[in-house]
């Protein structure tokens, strides 16, 4: 029995020191597998922390000076608003910009991503060259068109670089972080091994105590790397989603749950097509089956249009980019997702607006080129009636009631002229062109412009200083910045109506209130409406381009911000104020000019004598041309053919004083008269006619006048004498 028991346990021992000598054995290759693990955990981790702080950080700050609130922001603020502020910062933006491009440069070294830096390079370059275009341009008051056209590009292949760019980081830190998980994972089995030798082995195997401290130690540190790299996907700016072969979500980090709106309870385990549209999701499931099949890196399609699901039901516009990893023997898709709800509303925004502004350029010319049309018309229909009215007027006694007659037929025509000029200045392109311009003219022009477009419930009131005062500006866009503000204050009140005070004065400005110039006397417009107002949130943004409280599709957000870049360009500013629920005023602060308009032409024609040539072919403006000629003095010769005027060339031998032609004649053009004029007597004056635009004829020839009808004998008589003075200088 004794020799059995001690057999027993003899064999106990035995078994025990076996078992305590396998069980070391097996803690010893469970330390060195530890160790192994917890070297490459460690590798995964300080791979990835040194990624990010190599080349997430540079890249992070590239995109913040290049993004909103960057270059391109404050470049573009710049050639809208003129303001130096927007071209310091985005010069110290592009400065910022090159700096980490050339950081990763030096690292990133795949011919992909040379590629990628290359382009985001010459985009910031190309930015630097354009700001010093616009600082050039805004410093010789050039139009916003001009200069947002001069210095306008295409970048969008240079931004498509820097997405290429957070691709390629993401393909290589992706594996460090999937790896770092799985030997966290391997670790984690291991030390519930671990702890469980500890507890076989207390009793009488204290030297693993040594061991399992250290074990210990080492769970902290994984637990430790396992947050900082929990830290880095959950900090990550894109969603990072983990989905396993059977299309279960295995992970998914806070951003995710921010911009889709899930709890994690409700996301973790649930297909990811809970994600997809419904209308797609078939189709999306055999596209995954797909890709398991022949998983590839990079973008997961092309489309523009790829929409995630949020919790809501509503969509999120998304670009993804998908990896693979295998985690404890399965295939893991790595999916990240970015949002471009942003650059896809800004996409669409340029298009639209775009499209908008071409629509609207057509519907111009169209009209602009019928106003040009009624205007000659019309133009040619007044000149015979203002022409027989000076005829009348030339033959009538002084104190005759006839003659007051015919002067009220010459003030009716007079008037319609003006009208004609208004549908003649419509009709040609708008321009930067400035002159010495009445501010109560302008105010009165464009209120009787608007007032038949305002609705009943709305009051427009008109008060100034009376006829002046004089500034330096283009009229037609000093009338555009007057209907954008009134048509806001309208847009403002809104269907319970109001009113709106037009307000213009002489200003004696606070050094701290003056215009650009620094003149301390200015000229104040005022538009106020007693309409809802504006917060202080909206009014700090209000000049801002392409912000808009109005509904999508009412607004580009433009007008106002166009309204500044011209007031600016004058060397003038508009302000705002406005109180939430009492109003809205703004107020546009110009310099008063010192110049005076030019002098009006003289009153009394003056006599002449000589044969004059006479080239028209409407009946009634050559018949009436021809009488006032002879009114003054003057042998008129009148032909209604370009052609027939060539003959009388060939054939004439006494020369002219003069030579009239209309300017738009059938058959052959006046220019071809004027030519052989210049041939056949090259002292004699040509004078062109036109019921068009002027503008482009004014450069027509070195001995050219340039007339617009209808003509009165004033004129006519005016323009034959400057002509001929003209020539006499020129001999």
């Amino acid at each position: 029995m004794q020799k059995r028991a001690r057999k027993t346990l003899n064999c106990r021992i035995v078994g025990v020191f076996a078992a305590t000598v396998l069980i070391c054995l097996a803690v010893g290759v469970y330390g060195q597998r530890i160790s192994y693990l917890q070297e490459k955990q460690h590798a995964q981790v300080d791979a990835v922390i040194d990624l990010h702080e190599n080349v997430m950080v540079p890249l992070n700050a590239l995109s913040r000076n290049i993004g909103f609130g960057g270059l391109i922001h404050n470049f573009k603020n710049y050639v809208l608003r003129g303001d130096l502020v927007y071209a310091d910062a985005a010069d110290a933006n592009a400065r910022v910009a090159l700096g980490e491009l050339d950081r990763l440069d030096a690292i990133l070294q795949q011919p992909e991503a040379q590629r990628a830096i290359d382009l985001v390079r010459g985009m910031v370059r190309q930015y630097q060259e354009k700001l010093g275009l616009a600082v050039a341009m805004h410093g010789a008051q050039a139009r916003v068109e001009d200069l947002d056209a001069t210095v306008r590009f295409d970048d969008r292949a240079a931004l498509e670089g820097l997405d290429i760019l957070y691709e390629l980081t993401k393909q290589r830190i992706s594996p460090h972080i999937a790896s770092a998980k799985h030997f966290s994972h391997e670790l984690e089995s291991l030390l519930g091994a671990s702890v469980l030798v500890f507890i076989v082995l207390i009793a009488g195997a204290v030297a693993l105590c040594f061991m399992l401290i250290g074990q210990y130690r080492l769970t902290i540190r994984l637990a430790e790397a396992h947050q900082e790299v929990n830290a880095l996907i959950s900090a990550a700016p894109d969603v990072v989603i983990y989905v396993g072969a059977d299309g279960k979500i295995r992970y998914a980090n806070d951003r995710a749950f921010e911009l889709l709106g899930y709890e994690a309870s409700e996301l973790l385990g649930q297909s990811i097509e809970t994600l997809v549209p419904e209308a797609a999701r078939g189709e999306h499931v055999a596209h995954r089956k797909d890709y398991m099949r022949s998983p590839r890196s990079g973008p997961m399609t092309e489309a523009r249009d790829l929409i995630a699901r949020a919790k809501d039901g509503s969509s999120v516009p998304v670009s993804i980019g998908l990896s693979t990893h295998f985690h404890e023997g399965e295939r893991i898709v790595i999916a990240a997702i970015r949002d471009v709800s942003v650059e896809r509303a800004m996409t669409t925004a340029r298009e639209t607006l775009l499209q908008g502004q071409l629509h609207q350029a057509d519907k111009l010319r169209t009209v602009g080129t019928l106003a040009g049309g009624i205007a000659h018309d019309f133009n040619n229909i007044l000149t015979p009636i203002m022409g027989y009215s000076d005829l009348l007027l030339a033959t009538l006694p002084d104190e005759s009631l006839e003659r007051e007659d015919v002067k009220v037929i010459k003030r009716a025509a007079g008037r319609a002229r003006e009208i004609v000029a208004q549908l003649l200045a419509f009709s040609r392109p708008g321009d930067d062109l400035r002159s010495i311009v009445s501010v109560s003219a302008s105010i009165a022009e464009t209120s009787a412009l608007v007032r038949p477009t305002i609705p009943p419930n709305v009051t427009l009131t008109v008060s100034g200083i009376g006829d002046g005062p004089m500034v330096e500006a283009n009229a037609g866009r000093l009338q555009q910045v007057l209907v954008n503000l009134i048509r806001n204050a309208v847009d403002a009140l809104g269907a319970r109506g109001g009113s709106i005070a037009v307000r213009y004065l002489l200003d004696e400005a606070p050094a701290g209130d003056r215009t650009a110039g620094g003149m301390a006397r200015q000229v104040r417009i005022e538009i106020e409406d007693n309409g809802p107002g504006m917060t202080p949130e909206v009014t700090s943004q209000v000049f801002d381009p392409f912000f808009t409280t109005k509904p999508v599709g009412q607004g580009s957000g433009l007008g106002l911000s166009v309204a500044y870049g011209i007031v600016t360009s004058w060397n003038g500013r508009l302000k705002v104020r406005s109180e939430h629920e009492k109003g809205t005023v703004f107020t546009i602060l110009l310099p008063v000019s010192t110049e005076t308009p030019e002098a009006a032409s003289p009153e009394a024609a003056l006599p002449g004598g000589g044969c004059v040539l006479v080239v028209d072919d409407d009946p009634d403006v050559l018949s009436v041309t021809g009488r006032m000629l002879a009114q003054l003095g003057y042998e008129p010769v009148l032909m209604s053919r370009v052609n027939e005027a060539l003959e009388y060339l060939d054939t004439e031998t006494e020369e002219p004083i003069a030579a009239l032609s209309d300017h738009s004649m059938p058959g052959r053009p006046a220019s071809d008269l004027q030519a052989a004029v210049a041939r056949r007597w090259p002292g004699v004056p040509f004078i062109t006619i036109s019921g068009f635009d002027l503008s482009g004829l004014e450069n027509m020839a070195q001995n050219s006048i340039v007339l617009r009808k209808p003509i009165t004998m004033v004129e006519l008589s005016s323009a034959i004498a400057r002509a001929r003075m003209r020539q006499s200088e020129t001999n």
